[in-house]
């Protein structure tokens, strides 16, 4: 109830009527699934009558649907109402801080506690695995793939490198001015945005122009634009 209360006031009032209908529907989602997972385990049991219950499998898939699900209410804007609301909270105050991080570390502090108390540390690693796969899939669902990179070159040969990126990948680069604070030289700081799968082709467009340029590369989520993602 004090995190209902400090999500509707930080938040907002629709977040909080958005999330109690989603613990609503968990809670019959949960009954209703019952008998299913009931009849899964008894499979799980027959194609398995020498070993026990394969808690690394578990973790696997259900981390992955857990993930799955949790990212989709997240994208609905609300959340189920347990601690998945302490790490929205938390993203609102910590921006920087992906709401799958804010969740691992809450998440993570309650599986440890809780491995103390009750001495079981084996099923808390399973759970932590099952936590860290379902939370990479709710920050993928919310920001996306890495599946671009953008690309900063400084080099005295920005022409000519500029050029055969354009060629070669079929890219768009921009140039920006800078100032080599050391030498207080003037040159340009090319910057593109490739796919992955061009990053090796682009290192050795470089290497061939400039063997002492430097590349500076970081992921990117999302690009929308020509050639990438279209708007929707």
């Amino acid at each position: 109830i004090p995190l209902f209360i400090f999500g509707m006031k930080y938040i907002g009032r629709r977040f909080i009527v958005r999330t109690l209908f989603s613990t609503i529907f968990l809670s019959v989602a949960i009954d209703l699934s019952e008998p299913f997972a009931e009849w899964f385990s008894r499979q799980l049991a027959l194609e398995n009558l020498t070993a026990g219950p394969d808690y690394l499998l578990y973790s696997i898939f259900g981390g992955f649907f857990m993930g799955l699900g949790l990212g989709l209410v997240f994208k609905s804007g609300a959340t189920t109402g347990g601690t998945d609301l302490g790490a929205r909270i938390m993203h609102h105050f910590m921006p920087w801080l992906s709401i799958g991080k804010a969740l691992l570390i809450i998440d993570s502090a309650v599986i440890i506690f809780a491995a103390i108390a009750f001495r079981s540390f084996l099923l808390a690693l399973y759970s932590i695995l099952a936590l860290y796969i379902s939370t990479k899939i709710v920050d993928i669902i919310l920001e996306g793939v890495n599946f671009a990179k953008a690309v900063y070159i400084i080099s005295d040969h920005s022409e000519e490198i500029a050029a055969e990126i354009m060629k070669e990948l079929d890219r768009g680069v921009t140039a920006l001015k800078g100032v080599g604070m050391y030498t207080k030289s003037e040159k340009n700081v090319l910057y593109c945005v490739i796919h992955r799968g061009q990053l090796q082709e682009l290192k050795n467009i470089v290497k061939r122009a400039d063997p002492l340029a430097f590349i500076i590369l970081s992921d990117v989520t999302e690009v929308l634009g020509e050639g990438f993602k279209t708007y929707e």
